[in-house]
């Protein structure tokens, strides 16, 4: 072989080598190209998806916490509006001892069955507050306490009464479980002013 021959066959090789990794990149190119088409495809369908699906979650979340409120709010107006069920059962059939009492003064004519009938009531009456944890305030003799009584007139201090202490009841005070319904309205021992 002569030595332009052999220069022709390496031309010829060099140029055939070149050619393959031109036409190798010419053939994966446009598959690689269309791979990552058909995977980003793919991916946008999976995250078109995925956002349908948290939005519909979204959605039905909303309306889940929509029914919620409403659910609530129409069990807080119940609750208010018999909150006292109970106690006012209670309180009915003193009521209808209060008719029973009147109708038995009536029929006989005498104070002395309603004074018994009245008495009767508020001994029902008493036993039903206290069932309920409401107990009266003592006040008559003892000393006053403005967190418990409320006063409302004066008397002059007396051994019996000495000053600061309560000396009649004008209405009675209530606790509920130990806290103040409703304080005394009392009439309190006051020393006299030097004068």
């Amino acid at each position: 072989m002569s030595a332009a021959q052999q220069q022709t066959e390496v031309n010829v090789n060099e140029e055939h080598e070149a050619e393959a990794p031109a036409a190798e990149g010419q053939v994966s190119g446009p598959t690689t190209e269309e791979d990552l088409q058909r995977e980003l495809e793919e991916m946008r369908k999976r995250l078109e998806e995925q956002e349908r699906e948290t939005h519909e979650r979204l959605l039905r979340t909303m309306a889940d916490f929509e029914n919620f409120r409403r659910r609530a709010r129409q069990e807080r107006e119940e609750i208010r509006q018999f909150a006292n069920q109970e106690l006012l059962q209670g309180l009915l059939p003193i009521m209808d001892d209060f008719d029973r009492a009147l109708a038995a003064a009536e029929q006989a004519g005498s104070s002395e069955a309603l004074l018994e009938g009245v008495n009767m009531i508020k001994k029902q009456m008493e036993a039903f507050l206290a069932k309920h944890g409401v107990a009266p305030v003592e006040a008559v003799g003892k000393p006053f306490d403005p967190s418990l009584h409320e006063a409302v007139l004066q008397a002059p201090a007396t051994e019996e009464h000495p000053a600061g202490t309560v000396v009649e009841e004008i209405r009675r005070g209530y606790t509920l479980n130990g806290r103040l319904l409703r304080p005394a309205l009392v009439k309190v021992a006051a020393a006299e002013e030097a004068g």
